[in-house]
């Protein structure tokens, strides 16, 4: 505090008209005065004698306090995603549809960055003094403590030099949907910065003391005081207790502190931490947890002395603007400690008493007690085993029914034609409970029962099942998780042949936008091992063989097959090659005997393409005429013979007929020539958003 290096303070109450020598006077009922001990007189011998006063209450060491923060985090690169805190503790569930009134909440900390963009529009007016004035307007011995007050300094300015009150701050109550850097927990709270913590982080019980006695004596209803000392004397832990018992109608939350040097958490029941193990109806100690919600390796922790747990590891707050920057943008940092818990349930605090604010601090502490969700991490750990719920804790401020337990929904994925059924939720202080099922959030007309046919429509989408409890002080929801419906097969997969390959189509699917697809070959009902796309090679060895194939859609673990009718390998599709088949002499077949027929295969990146005919021309050349549904659809014409390419062309194909020459290599020339007026067979093949063929047709026509 005020003493200088070789001084030593002592915080002492006293009765009226006791007579001490002042250091420095904190304006508290009854009285604390910071002391000095006599010239030559030990710390020692000067609480002894203060002790043995008859006119003396409790006498204290003024203990050095820190600041509850750990390390500055070292990844700068995180995403939004490091906004964890906020969301887990469902503030933002909290505010829908609700209508909060203002509540102040005291930071007392290392002060609060006052035109911060994220905290200024929030920063406390004192209803009471008039800005500049240079008068104490409403008598409470501070002059123009509009904004809080320095006790450091003594003076109305409580701004910050540490950062560590503006990170506390920005948890606790930064602006909301104003469109830039983070939300507050209570978007209804205003700030009242009370700076105690000094440059460095490090402050005294005297300064600590005299902020708790201004924000209860100003009707402050939630107090946060992120700091604390160390396996304090029996004699600070008594001036905290008397002091918080003083203000019976004020919350305070403490932070349960971060370990010793090693930063490994310690137990409070064992070696105490001040303010945070002060007992009390009027007092929320907090430990920190991750966000797979296990108790921080860092928090301190405590059975008994501990009340509840909140976000407090690597989460995303305000900063400082001129040292902090995240993302490109001054003013925000990621940090870590027991610190950055408390805000959470200060926040919390704020938004139950903004839904009820006959509330005493007793039945405010136990509805953040008893509303938080039970978590393993924390058994053990921290009294009542539960990490904060800001939605739970208004819910229960409001009076509203409150859901024990929500619906619950056996399966996590599910198909068109199967039956959900779920096991209804739980409710206490609800009249009735109506149901409701939503289709990615929606409602389902006319689903309002406990079971639910699953439809085609409802392939690819999201199903859950949402109650509405009601009471006589409103209404309550809880909704299911969601169920994965897979896509639907509309139509089953074909198999076509284009010389000796055979090409699967999907088949037409509902709600199969972003699934994945899926190819399964099967030979006499036996899967064919190494094959997963849409095209598979046969051979004379597959004749009399049945092929079929299974078309897998999937959307997660949500997944549906559809299978292909059968298609028979066929002798013909092998013809015996020239001089090797009956009823011909060695070498020279009829015109056109033995040879597969050529093909001519259609591609299109779009359905729609319709072959209308093809005729051969001179000099090695096959005309196809082509339309599409459409205008500019690019389309390639190929010439097969088998498996042989002989010619290929591409165009740009509109609705009106486009004739499009393929020119044949030489061994299309010379087939052609063998064959003045093949068989020519004609596939029209679209190719899917997916790359796979759709849409075949198969037409055999006569060269002209």
């Amino acid at each position: 505090g005020d003493c200088g290096p070789n001084e030593i303070g002592v915080v002492a109450m006293a009765g009226p008209g006791v007579v001490l020598v002042d250091r420095r006077t904190a304006d508290t009922s009854p009285p604390i005065v910071l002391v000095e001990p006599r010239s030559g007189q030990t710390l020692a011998e000067a609480l002894a004698e203060l002790r043995a006063d008859p006119r003396v209450a409790v006498v204290a060491p003024d203990e050095a306090v820190a600041a509850g923060s750990l390390a500055s985090p070292t990844d700068t690169f995180w995403t939004n995603a490091s906004f964890w805190g906020v969301p887990k503790v469902k503030a933002h569930d909290a505010w829908q549809g609700r209508t909060f009134g203002p509540v102040p909440i005291a930071i007392i900390d290392s002060g609060v960055q006052l035109d911060h963009p994220d905290l200024a529009s929030r920063v406390w007016v004192n209803p009471g003094e008039v800005a500049g004035d240079g008068i104490d307007n409403d008598g409470n011995g501070r002059i123009d403590d509009v904004n809080g007050w320095d006790f450091v300094q003594a003076e109305a300015d409580p701004s910050d030099v540490d950062g560590h009150g503006t990170s506390v701050a920005g948890t606790a109550a930064a602006a909301v949907d104003n469109g830039a850097g983070i939300a507050g927990v209570a978007p209804n709270a205003t700030i009242v910065p009370l700076r105690v913590l000094g440059d460095t982080g490090t402050g005294t019980t005297s300064d600590i003391i005299a902020a708790l006695d201004y924000a209860g004596d100003n009707g402050i209803r939630v107090v946060n005081a992120s700091l604390g000392t160390a396996n304090p004397s029996l004699a600070t832990r008594t001036l905290y207790q008397t002091t918080v018992a003083a203000h019976p109608n004020t919350l305070f939350i403490f932070t349960a502190g971060n370990g010793g040097d090693d930063q490994i958490g310690d137990d409070n029941d064992a070696t105490p931490y001040a303010p945070c193990t002060t007992p009390g109806d009027n007092v929320v100690c907090v430990a920190a947890t991750t966000s797979t919600d296990a108790l921080a390796s860092f928090s301190n922790f405590g059975a008994t002395s501990v009340d509840l747990g909140a976000p407090g590891e690597l989460v995303l707050s305000t900063g400082r603007t001129a040292t902090t920057s995240w993302s490109g943008t001054p003013g925000y940092r990621r940090v870590s400690g027991t610190s950055f818990a408390a805000p959470h349930v200060a926040g919390a605090a704020a938004l139950a008493l903004g839904v009820n604010a006959s509330l005493s601090a007793a039945d405010l502490r136990r509805t953040l007690l008893d509303s938080g969700d039970v978590v393993a991490g924390l058994s053990g750990h921290v009294a009542t085993g539960r990490r904060l719920n800001a939605l739970t804790a208004v819910v229960t401020a409001a009076g509203l029914p409150r859901s024990t337990a929500g619906p619950q929904l056996a399966v996590a994925a599910t198909t068109v034609g199967s039956t959900l059924s779920a096991t209804p939720g739980t409710w206490a202080d609800s009249t009735s409970v109506a149901r409701q099922w939503l289709r990615d959030g929606s409602p389902i007309t006319g689903a309002i029962g406990s079971a639910y046919a699953v439809a085609v429509a409802d392939a690819g989408s999201l199903l859950s099942l949402r109650e509405t409890a009601t009471n006589a002080s409103g209404t309550n929801t809880a909704t299911s998780t969601a169920v994965r419906v897979a896509p639907h097969a509309t139509s089953a997969p074909e198999i076509s042949r284009l010389g000796t390959t055979l090409f699967a189509t999907a088949g037409t699917w509902q709600g199969a936008t972003s699934a994945t697809t899926a190819y399964r070959w099967l030979r006499d009902g036996a899967p064919v091992t190494g094959i997963t796309g849409n095209a598979l090679t046969i051979s004379s060895a597959d004749v009399g063989r049945s092929v079929v194939v299974e078309v897998t859609r999937a959307i997660g673990a949500a997944s549906s097959t559809s299978t292909s009718t059968a298609t028979v390998v066929d002798a013909a599709w092998f013809p015996v090659p020239a001089g090797q088949g009956s009823g011909a002499a060695a070498g020279s077949p009829a015109a056109g005997q033995g040879e597969d027929p050529f093909a001519v295969t259609v591609f299109t990146a779009l359905r729609g393409v319709t072959t209308r005919s093809a005729e051969a021309r001179k000099a090695g050349r096959i005309a196809v005429s082509v339309s599409a549904s459409g205008p500019g659809v690019r389309t390639t014409v190929e010439v097969r013979q088998g498996n042989v390419l002989l010619g290929r062309a591409t165009a740009t194909v509109g609705t009106g007929a486009k004739v499009v020459v393929v020119r044949l290599n030489q061994r299309g020339k010379a087939t052609l020539a063998r064959q003045p007026r093949p068989t020519l067979q004609i596939v029209a093949i679209g190719v899917d958003a997916f790359g796979e063929a759709v849409d075949e047709r198969r037409t055999v026509l006569k060269l002209r």
